[in-house]
Order: C-alpha cells, then sequence, then structure tokens
C-alpha cells in the first residue's frame, strides 16, 4: 500500500512523489539527469496552475550532493535515499512513488523501470531504446518523444493527474494504471514467462543443431 510504503520511508503522504534512481544517475549522460531537471519545472508550472499538490523528487542510488546543486536552484523538495542494498526497500521505493521516471538516453532493458512496474508505480520514459520493449505507452506508463523534455513533463503530469483523478473519485486502493502496471510486469517479466522463452530459444537451438547434424550424415 502507497500510504505505509511512504510511512516506513518517513515520505510526506499527500503530495505526488517523482522517483529517479541509478548509480552515479545524476553525472552519467547515458541515465538522463539533465532531461529530467528540464523536465521537472515544467510539470511544476503546470501543476500549479491547474491548483494541483506540488511535487517532490525522491532519488536513491546515490547520497545527497555536497554543496550546491541544480535541484535546488529548480526548488522542489528532494529526499535522497542513498544506495540502496536490500529489496525490501527498493519495493517500498517503488510502491511509495506515484510515477518511476527513467529518462534515458540509452537503456540496453531498463530494470528500474521493470521493477517499478512489478510493484504497481507507472514509468514515464522516453520511447526510445530498451524502454521500448518494457513500458507500454498510455497503458502503465508514458513514453515520450525522444529526448523531448517537454513531452517528459506532459508525460509525468498525465500518469499523476490521473491517479489524483481516481483518488478523487473514491478509487483509492485500485489506481487503474498501477493495477495495469503489476500487470504488465506479471505478463512480461515475471519468471514463468521468461522461463518460458529461454526454454523455446534452446529448443530452437537443439532443432537447429539436430538438423545440421543429419544433414551431415
Amino acid at each position: 500500500d502507497q500510504s505505509i510504503a511512504r510511512e516506513e520511508l518517513g515520505l510526506p503522504q499527500n503530495v505526488p512523489l517523482i522517483l529517479f534512481g541509478a548509480a552515479g544517475g545524476s553525472v552519467d549522460p547515458r541515465k538522463g539527469f539533465d532531461l529530467l531537471l528540464k523536465a521537472l519545472p515544467l510539470v511544476q508550472e503546470s501543476m500549479s496552475a491547474q491548483g494541483m499538490s506540488s511535487l517532490e523528487l525522491v532519488v536513491f542510488g546515490q547520497d545527497a550532493p555536497k554543496g550546491e546543486s541544480d535541484l535546488a536552484n529548480l526548488k522542489i523538495p528532494t529526499h535522497y535515499m542513498g544506495p540502496i542494498h536490500n529489496d525490501h526497500t527498493l519495493q517500498l521505493l517503488y510502491s511509495a512513488a506515484d510515477v518511476m521516471v527513467v529518462p534515458s538516453r540509452q537503456e540496453t532493458f531498463g530494470q528500474t523501470a521493470s521493477e517499478a512496474l512489478a510493484c504497481g508505480c507507472p514509468v514515464a520514459a522516453f520511447g526510445a531504446t530498451g524502454l521500448l520493449d518494457v513500458v507500454e505507452h498510455l497503458s502503465c506508463g508514458y513514453l515520450a518523444k525522444p529526448y523531448d523534455p517537454q513531452d517528459l513533463a506532459t508525460g509525468i503530469e498525465w500518469l499523476i493527474r490521473s491517479q489524483q483523478d481516481e483518488k478523487n473519485a473514491g478509487r483509492l486502493h485500485e489506481s487503474s494504471l498501477r493495477l495495469a502496471a503489476r500487470k504488465h510486469a506479471v505478463d512480461h517479466f515475471s519468471y514463468p514467462v521468461i522461463a518460458r522463452q529461454y526454454l523455446t530459444a534452446y529448443q530452437k537451438a537443439i532443432q537447429m543443431r539436430v538438423k545440421r547434424f543429419r544433414r551431415n550424415i
């Protein structure tokens, strides 16, 4: 439950929480943290204009920077959770967030995205590289135009607003986005699904080997 996860982590209850996580992600250009920094004020401005709650950012995988940071200039409250060394804390973080943002320029797959979906947290990302195989656009997340901070901001806001609209309608524990996120992860990335894919790949490889062997007899 989102409220329980926030309570355990000491995070605020009644504000939208945006989650970003990567080891050294703020300095690795492939992780696109600079693109997220450009998108956040756009989200904040749009939400404020609509009378929605101001957002806060949660960052894991790194400690708070020493001295002045780019985030300080944005005046967005930021919670640094540091490196995470156990699955339970990861589950709490994903469950606590309204949106997991994976603004990567380059990903072979995007494991944080699949982990977030598995915990029922929708994902905002760019529609490029490995994340195309992880996130289903407008179903369990939002795939923005590569690498457009404005469209990423649109996606983040849409994911937050959709969940808030459901909460306001009294659907506190059955957000369709969060249910869709969990279902997508189970349907595509759970152990039985991946095991069947490996089995199929091995069977095809064996069949090809047998055919070559028979041709050489």
